[in-house]
């Protein structure tokens, strides 16, 4: 026996994955002269795989690895990053009218610029757990009726109930053998990877800008950029949650899942040019 070494990790090719997608494109430059840049992208998609990545950092998710190494088909489903829809705009606008004109008319309106960014996509999966019995493993619930989705009010700062889950059984399955759920044979009626789908998300950017020229070399150029433009604030799966033991799977409005917070930021800048 050796002491140097505690627990050993094994690693397999026993994931796999497949994508489809139907991407559309629609690009324009100078749009019926008037100045007008744009690109207009959809892609239509599907991410399926049994393993996201390769340490499996999704919620409850600790041993690592599939739920059950000896049966990988059993973590099947739509991957952590699955996106249905997605589509992303963005536009330019060198506004020309202003070109011909002389005098104060021209210095006051010309050289403006106008740019915006838009994006948005329906929301990736999650999965609920039953961690009650697990001791490395969570195996998935097992539920006794159809879950729904419906946002509610907690009560608490921009927080939200997203699935309630009052009612679900807790504990719906253990091994005899270990006194656990880290072993199957898992139920049939456990619910599947990823079978949720969280809420989709919607972002705009804009700026303005405006060339001034100083002479035929030398120019200005004043900048303003508005990231997250409208101030808009996105639904967001809340990490620790996805577990049938928390009452509800909660949402969070307005906060990523990494922490960042969602909030209007402008940015002024003057360029030197020459």
């Amino acid at each position: 026996m050796n002491n140097q070494y505690t627990n050993i990790n094994g690693r397999g090719n026993e994931g796999f994955s497949r994508y489809n997608a139907l991407i559309v494109s629609l690009d324009g430059n100078n749009f019926r002269n008037t100045g007008v840049q744009f690109t207009a992208h959809y892609t239509m998609g599907v991410a399926k795989d049994n393993l996201s990545s390769t340490f499996s950092e999704g919620a409850f998710n600790n041993n690592l690895g599939l739920t059950n190494p000896y049966d990988p088909a059993l973590d099947y489903g739509y991957a952590d990053f699955d996106v249905r829809h997605r589509f992303v705009g963005s536009v330019i606008w060198q506004i020309p009218y202003a070109k011909h004109l002389e005098g104060v008319a021209r210095a006051l309106l010309d050289g403006w610029t106008l740019t915006g960014i838009f994006n948005a996509r329906t929301g990736t999966p999650f999965t609920i757990f039953d961690g009650s019995n697990a001791n490395v493993a969570s195996v998935r619930l097992v539920p006794n009726g159809p879950l729904n989705v419906n946002v509610r009010d907690t009560g608490g700062a921009n927080f939200f109930s997203y699935v309630d889950l009052t009612g679900q059984p807790v504990g719906a399955f253990i091994n005899p053998v270990c006194n656990c759920a880290d072993f199957g044979p898992y139920p049939a009626t456990m619910t599947r990877r990823n079978q949720f789908r969280g809420p989709g998300l919607w972002n705009l950017d804009a700026g303005v800008s405006r060339n001034v020229k100083l002479n035929e070399t030398y120019s200005l150029q004043f900048r303003a950029e508005l990231f997250n433009a409208l101030n808009h604030a996105n639904l967001y799966i809340a990490p620790g949650t996805q577990d049938v033991t928390s009452g509800f799977v909660g949402a969070v409005k307005g906060v990523t899942p990494n922490g960042n917070i969602e909030r209007r930021n402008v940015q002024l800048a003057v360029k030197f040019i020459f």
